[in-house]
């Protein structure tokens, strides 16, 4: 089978129903990773996974039942988006240190790497996270760096530089400040794109690249420091720094033999949770033997 990120969801959907274990298994994590970035960018790593776990449990118990590949992703981004609203569809950000800020305050580990930043990306930063301010506003600011909403993801990068430089933030993707494609990211992170529907067509775009679900993992914390005004006030200074990696979330919800749930989010744990990491592969370990068994016999 080919690289699952080089496979559509609706092909590995196809795959598994034809009796490939290996696509079922690909799919569960797809979906299972993409479930855990929206939850996690949009309420948080505590108060996403209740959320996170239901939508798994539902996309298990119903993936087996529908008819049609073409409906796979409409019917999956309902169900997540149907808990996140449930659960107050995003918060206003805070400071909620975890295993990818190595359990250190995003905040501080923002407001240090904010050293490295000039005075132009702080303040776009600010804006285009805070809750107050408003698409022109930032769009205004960001003519005068390159253009919107490029100039808000190249400051972003610049911030996700600094954290790695000045506080060791072990981010595991390469992102690219020049992707047009990532350009929205940031708005994204910060409730600011410009229309319900235009959230769901960016959290659609985010199953086929998990990659972007990983970044997204992993930049969290510091977008919800960010949100709850981390750089309000920063001036650009000196420089110094502190430190990062990631969570550890549910165990897979149970389910039949012939349905691949969606696995817990093992691409999104990184290397320094070994417990977590451990547990994901296990899980997926025996999805895939599960499955294997189901079309055999």
């Amino acid at each position: 089978m080919a690289e699952p990120a080089a496979v559509s969801s609706h092909q590995l959907y196809k795959q598994w129903r034809n009796g490939d274990a290996e696509a079922g298994t690909a799919m569960a994590q797809r979906f299972s990773d993409w479930y855990y970035a929206i939850t996690t960018a949009r309420l948080g790593e505590e108060k996403g996974r209740g959320p996170f776990e239901r939508a798994c449990g539902v996309f298990q118990q119903g993936i087996a039942g529908l008819p049609k590949a073409s409906q796979l992703v409409d019917w999956a981004h309902d169900i997540i988006a149907k808990e996140v609203d449930a659960a107050g569809r995003r918060n206003t950000g805070g400071d909620f240190p975890n295993a990818y800020t190595k359990n250190q305050s995003p905040t501080s580990l923002v407001r240090t790497a904010a050293a490295k930043l000039d005075a132009a990306q702080i303040e776009l930063l600010q804006k285009a996270y805070s809750v107050s301010a408003n698409a022109d506003t930032i769009a205004s600011l960001a003519a005068k760096s390159g253009g919107f909403p490029g100039a808000v993801y190249r400051a972003r990068h610049a911030l996700r530089q600094a954290l790695q430089s000045e506080g060791g933030i072990d981010f595991t993707t390469a992102a690219n400040p020049e992707n047009l494609d990532w350009g929205p990211l940031p708005l994204y992170e910060a409730g600011k794109l410009a229309s319900p529907a235009e959230e769901r067509a960016f959290e659609r775009w985010m199953l086929q690249d998990p990659i972007v679900c990983r970044e997204v993992v992993e930049f969290a914390a510091f977008a919800h420091a960010l949100r709850a005004g981390a750089l309000q006030g920063k001036q650009p200074t000196a420089r110094t720094g502190p430190k990062s990696l990631t969570p550890g979330t549910a165990p897979p919800p149970t389910r039949t033999a012939s349905q691949p749930a969606a696995a817990p989010p093992s691409g999104l744990t990184g290397t320094k949770v070994a417990l977590f990491a451990a547990t994901a592969f296990v899980a997926v370990l025996v999805l895939a033997m599960v499955l294997v068994y189901v079309f055999r016999g």
